[in-house]
């Protein structure tokens, strides 16, 4: 579980040092969608490879990543960011 939580969190901060680049890529539909088939096959292959343990990791990053923009999210209505 720890692997999906760090593992996320490791993902944003680096996103973050390229906010502009990663911004400009992910306002791609086509990037958008790659990335969302790209990572349910990957699931399913690790699924079947490792077992449904893996989805512990998967879920796990899930949540963190969610939670970590709730709290962004939550920043910018307090402090009246766009």
């Amino acid at each position: 579980m720890l692997v999906g939580i760090i593992g996320a969190l490791v993902v944003e901060a680096l996103l973050l040092r390229a906010r502009s680049r990663v911004r400009t890529l992910w306002d791609d539909q086509r990037v958008q969608v790659v990335a969302v088939v790209t990572t349910l096959v990957a699931v399913g292959v690790a699924v079947e490879t490792v077992g449904a343990s893996v989805l512990v990791l998967v879920l796990s990053g899930l949540v963190t990543y969610l939670l970590l923009l709730v709290g962004v999210e939550l920043r910018d209505w307090q402090t009246g960011r766009p």
